[in-house]
C-alpha cells in the first residue's frame, strides 16, 4: 500500500491506545460512551469502532513510535500534533507502517477479554457509539439561551447516571488505597463548602475533585484543554440541583471546578442558575453570579431575570429598586425584553392602590417612547383589562379600552386574542352603561363568530372568563334574562365537556364567582308584577277566575310565618321545583329561584362534589357568595326574614363574616320601614358591639383583623348614625359621631401622604423614572384619606335635630362638617403643590 485510506477516528484511537499510561479506564454512561484515560495529556471523546461481542483490551503495549505512518499535518488533532511530531514529519515505509498497523487493529477487534476483565470494559451497540457523535455535536455547538424554568426530574436523571458513571472509578480508588497508593487529596475548602449539600451530588463534586488530583491539578490554575469529564448538558444538570438543593456556596464550587476542568461556563447554564434564585427573590445571589461569570454584557433573558429577582423580593407596591434596575440598562443602551415591562406593569396593576395604578400607565407610555415602540398582544390586552378597574377618578375607562382595542387589531395589525377580547368586553360591562353592555355582547359575538376556519370551527373557545364578563354587565343592568341564560349556557357545556372527557379539569367551570354575579343580578331586577299596581275587579269577574286568582295569591304573597319557616329549612331541605323558562315574574317566584339555586349549591357541597354531573360541584361557600345571596333577600323579601337568615345562614353553613356582611346588614337596617324600626334596635345594637371589636383591630393593624379600608369604615359608623336617628336616639348618635372625631381626628386628615420619589413631575430627557406620563397629579385619587364625615353622611341627623329644636347638636355638627371639609382642603393642596426638586421644580410632561 503506497497511501494510508483508514479513516481518522480509527487513527486517533490507536493512537490514544498506544501512548497512555497503564491507567485507562472506560466508563460506560448509561446509553453513552465515555473514554477517561487519565495521562498528562488532554482527555477527550474518541470515535471507537469495537465489536460488540468482543471488547477492547484495558491496555496494550506501547509500539515504537518510529514505526507509525506519517499524515499530512491538517488530518491530526492538535495535542498529537504537538505531542508527536514524528507523526507528522516523519518518511518510514508506507507499506511496513500500514501492515503494522493493519495487524494491530486485526488484533483490536479479534482479541478475547478474559474473565476477570474490569467491570467497566462491555460492549457497546451501534446506537451507543451515534451517541458519541450527538455528545461530541453537543459539546462543539452553542448552548441555546434557556426560555423558561429547567425541567429538574431530567436534571436528576442525568445527575444520577453521572453518578453511576464515576462511581465504577470510585471503587478502583478504593482498591488502590487497600493496596496502600496514596489517597486523593481533597482541599479543605471542598470539605467546607459541601456540608450542606445533600449526598446525591456531594459524591459526585468529590469523585470531580479526586480525577483532579489524580491529574496532578490540586490548585485552582485548571486544565488547559477541556478532558470531557462530563457533557455541557451534565455540567449545567449538576449546577441547578445544586443550586435547589443546596446554597449559592456549592454553585460557586461547581462553577469552579469547571473553571479546573478547562469546562467554560456557559451563557446557558449561566442563565438557568441564575433562574433559579430570580424565582425565589434571592437578589444578592442573582447579582453575584452575573458579576462573577458574566464576560460580556448581559443577554436580555439575563436582564429580565436580574429585574425579576428585585420583583420578587420587593413587598411594596412600587418597587422601586426594580424599576431603577431597569431604567439603569436603559441608560446603558441595553433595554430590557418586552416581557420585563410586562411583569414589572403587572407588579404594579396587582397593587390595590391607585398611584401604583398611575404608575403602570406611565411605565407603558415611557416603555413605548425608550424601549418597545409596539406592544404585543399580552401587554395590549393587561392595558384593556386595566381599564376595567375603578381606581382612578374617572372610574372604568370603556372609551380608552375600546380605543386600545382598535389600536391593537386594526392600526398595529396585531391578530386579536382571547384575552384582549375578554378585556375589552370586561371593561365595558364594569361601565354599567346599557349602550357598552351592549357593545360588551356585541364583541362577544364578534369574537366567537366571525374567527372560523373553513370547517365552521371558532378559533376561541367560550371559557369562564368570557361568561363571567358578560355576566358583569348583565347584572350591573339588571338584566336577570341574560343571567339566566348564561349560567344555563355555563352548565351545559361544562357538562357536556365532563361527558366527553370525564375527570378531566375543564376551563369552563361554575365557581362561587359565577353564582355570585347570577345573585346580584337576582338582586338588581325588578320584577314587572307589582301588587300595588293590580286593580280590584268587580265581584263577578272575581269568582270566575278564582282558580287562577288563587294561584298567583298563593305563588306571589306567601304569609310571613310561612316563609319563616322555610328560611329555618334553608341548608336541610332542598327544593323541588325546577327554573323556568321565563325570568320570575313576581318577588315570591324569584325568592323561589334563589332558594332553589342555593339549596343545590349548598347540597352538592356537602356531598363533597363526588357526583360527577353535580352542575355546582366547584362552587365554595364564602363570606361574598353568602353577602351576595343576603342582598337578594335584602331587596326582595321581608324585614323579618331577612334578620332571620342574617342570624342562621352563617352559622349553619360554618362561614365566618367579613366586614362586607356587616356594612351590608347595617345599611339595610338604617333603611327600613317606620313600623319595622323598634324591631331592628336589639340586632343593630348586637352588630355594633361585634363591629367595634373589628374596627379597633383593623385600626391597630392587627394581621388577623379584617380586610377593610377607610371607606369601609366610614360605611358602618354612618349607617349605624342613620339607624339611632331614625329611631329617635339622638343623644346616642352625638355621642357615636363624637366617639368617630376622637378616633379619626382632623390633624390625620390634615397631613398629605408623602409623594413617592418615582412621581416626580419634573421635566427631564434621562431619569430614572418614566419619561412620559399619561396621568397627572388631580386624575390620582388619593386613597390615603383617613375615614371622616360631611354633610352628606351626617345630613339625617340634622334634620333630626332641627326637628327636635337641638341648637346645641346642631352647631356641633356644623363645625365637625366644616372642620373634616377645611381638612380636606389643606390636603389637597399640599397634594396638588409639592415639589420634589424646590420651585424649579414644573408641571408634568403628559403624552
Amino acid at each position: 500500500m503506497s497511501t494510508c485510506n483508514l479513516p481518522l477516528a480509527l487513527l486517533d484511537l490507536v493512537v490514544t491506545r498506544a501512548f497512555a499510561s497503564p491507567t485507562v479506564t472506560f466508563k460506560p454512561h448509561g446509553s453513552r460512551l465515555s473514554l477517561v484515560a487519565v495521562t498528562g495529556h488532554a482527555r477527550r471523546y474518541t470515535h471507537a469502532v469495537m465489536q460488540r461481542s468482543a471488547p477492547p483490551p484495558p491496555y496494550l503495549p506501547p509500539p515504537v513510535i518510529g514505526s507509525l505512518p506519517s499524515f499530512p499535518k491538517s488530518q491530526l488533532p492538535d495535542f498529537v500534533r504537538e505531542a508527536f511530531p514524528d507523526l507528522v514529519e516523519g518518511t518510514n515505509s508506507q507499506a511496513q507502517d500500514v501492515s503494522e498497523l493493519e495487524k494491530r487493529v486485526k488484533d483490536l477487534t479479534s482479541i478475547e477479554v478474559a474473565s476477570d476483565t474490569a467491570p467497566d470494559d462491555t460492549a457497546y451497540t451501534e446506537q451507543e457509539l451515534l451517541l458519541i457523535y450527538e455528545d461530541l455535536l453537543a459539546v462543539e455547538a452553542p448552548v441555546e439561551q434557556e426560555k423558561g424554568v429547567p425541567d429538574i426530574q431530567n436534571d436528576h436523571s442525568i445527575l444520577r447516571e453521572v453518578a453511576q458513571r464515576l462511581t465504577v472509578s470510585l471503587n478502583r480508588t478504593s482498591r488502590e488505597q487497600h493496596l496502600g497508593l496514596d489517597p486523593p487529596i481533597l482541599s479543605g475548602e471542598s470539605s467546607e463548602t459541601l456540608d450542606s449539600v445533600p449526598s446525591a451530588f456531594k459524591d459526585v463534586i468529590t469523585r470531580l475533585e479526586e480525577i483532579v488530583a489524580d491529574v496532578g491539578f490540586s490548585g485552582k490554575q485548571g486544565l488547559t484543554v477541556s478532558p470531557g469529564i462530563l457533557t455541557e448538558k451534565e455540567w449545567s444538570a449538576l449546577a441547578r440541583i445544586s443550586a435547589l438543593e443546596g446554597n449559592i456556596d456549592a454553585v460557586y464550587h461547581v462553577f469552579d471546578l469547571m473553571k479546573r476542568f478547562a469546562h467554560p461556563v456557559s451563557e446557558g447554564t449561566l442563565t438557568s442558575v441564575v433562574s433559579i434564585y430570580a424565582e425565589k427573590g434571592e437578589v444578592r445571589a442573582v447579582e453575584g453570579l452575573l458579576q462573577g461569570f458574566l464576560t460580556e454584557a448581559p443577554s436580555e433573558r439575563q436582564r429580565d431575570l436580574h429585574v425579576k429577582a428585585y420583583l420578587r423580593s420587593s413587598p411594596d407596591d412600587i418597587p422601586t429598586r426594580a424599576l431603577s434596575i431597569l431604567h439603569e440598562y436603559e441608560s446603558r443602551a441595553l433595554p430590557a425584553p418586552q416581557k420585563t415591562y410586562t411583569r414589572c406593569i403587572q407588579h404594579l396593576f396587582s397593587a390595590r392602590t391607585s398611584v401604583a395604578h398611575a404608575h403602570a400607565w406611565d411605565l407603558f407610555s415611557h416603555m413605548r417612547y425608550a424601549a418597545h415602540p409596539v406592544p404585543d398582544a399580552l401587554l395590549y390586552a393587561m392595558m384593556i383589562r386595566a381599564c376595567a378597574n375603578s381606581s382612578f377618578s374617572t372610574g372604568v375607562e370603556p372609551e380608552r379600552a375600546l380605543d386600545l382595542f382598535h389600536e391593537m387589531t386594526v392600526d398595529k395589525g396585531i391578530p386579536p386574542t382571547s384575552g384582549a377580547y375578554i378585556s375589552a368586553i370586561l371593561a365595558c360591562a364594569c361601565s354599567g352603561r346599557k349602550d357598552y353592555v351592549h357593545e360588551a355582547f356585541r364583541l362577544a359575538k364578534e369574537m366567537l363568530d366571525s374567527h372560523r376556519d373553513a370547517h365552521g370551527h371558532s378559533a376561541f373557545a367560550p371559557d369562564a372568563r368570557l361568561f363571567k364578563a358578560l355576566l358583569e354587565g348583565a347584572k350591573r343592568i339588571g338584566d336577570l334574562g341574560r343571567a339566566r341564560w348564561l349560567l344555563a349556557e355555563m352548565v351545559r357545556i361544562a357538562g357536556d365537556a365532563e361527558l366527553r372527557h370525564p375527570g378531566s379539569s375543564s376551563s369552563l367551570k361554575v365557581d362561587e364567582e359565577t353564582v355570585m354575579h347570577v345573585f346580584n343580578a337576582y338582586a338588581s331586577y325588578r320584577p314587572p308584577f307589582r301588587r300595588s299596581a293590580t286593580k280590584i275587579l268587580d265581584e263577578p269577574v272575581v269568582e270566575a277566575q278564582e282558580t287562577a286568582a288563587g294561584s298567583t295569591e298563593m305563588f306571589s304573597s306567601s304569609s310571613i310565618a310561612d316563609e319563616h319557616e322555610r328560611k329555618k329549612d334553608l341548608v336541610n331541605r332542598p327544593q323541588k321545583s325546577s327554573l323556568t323558562h321565563l325570568p320570575p315574574q313576581t318577588r315570591a317566584e324569584l325568592i323561589a329561584e334563589v332558594r332553589l339555586l342555593m339549596d343545590q349549591i349548598v347540597e352538592q357541597t356537602k356531598s363533597g362534589g363526588g357526583d360527577q354531573q353535580a352542575r355546582f360541584k366547584h362552587v365554595r361557600l364564602t363570606p361574598r357568595l353568602l353577602n351576595a345571596y343576603l342582598s337578594v333577600h335584602f331587596t326582595h323579601s321581608s324585614v323579618e326574614t331577612c334578620i332571620e337568615l342574617y342570624r342562621t345562614l352563617f352559622e349553619n353553613l360554618g362561614v365566618a363574616r367579613n366586614a362586607a356582611t356587616y356594612v351590608s346588614i347595617l345599611e339595610y337596617l338604617s333603611k327600613v320601614r317606620k313600623d319595622y324600626r323598634p324591631t331592628v334596635k336589639p340586632l343593630a345594637d348586637e352588630i355594633w358591639a361585634e363591629w367595634e371589636g373589628v374596627e379597633d383591630a383593623w385600626r391597630r393593624g392587627d394581621s388577623n383583623s379584617l380586610r377593610m379600608n377607610a371607606r369601609t369604615v366610614e360605611r358602618a359608623n354612618t349607617a349605624m348614625i342613620r339607624l339611632l336617628s331614625i329611631t329617635g336616639q339622638l343623644d346616642r348618635a352625638l355621642a357615636h359621631v363624637k366617639s368617630f372625631v376622637e378616633r379619626y381626628s382632623f390633624t390625620a386628615v390634615r397631613t398629605p401622604a408623602p409623594r413617592h420619589a418615582s412621581r416626580s413631575t419634573r421635566i427631564v430627557l434621562a431619569a430614572a423614572r418614566p419619561l412620559v406620563r399619561l396621568t397627572s397629579a388631580v386624575d390620582i385619587p388619593d386613597d390615603t384619606v383617613p375615614p371622616l364625615l360631611t354633610f352628606p353622611e351626617l345630613e339625617l341627623l340634622h334634620h333630626k335635630l332641627v326637628a327636635a329644636k337641638d341648637s346645641v347638636g346642631i352647631k356641633y355638627l356644623k363645625w365637625v362638617c366644616k372642620s373634616y371639609e377645611g381638612a380636606l382642603r389643606v390636603r389637597r393642596d399640599g397634594t396638588l403643590q409639592a415639589r420634589e426638586g424646590g420651585p424649579d421644580e414644573e408641571g408634568p410632561l403628559e403624552s
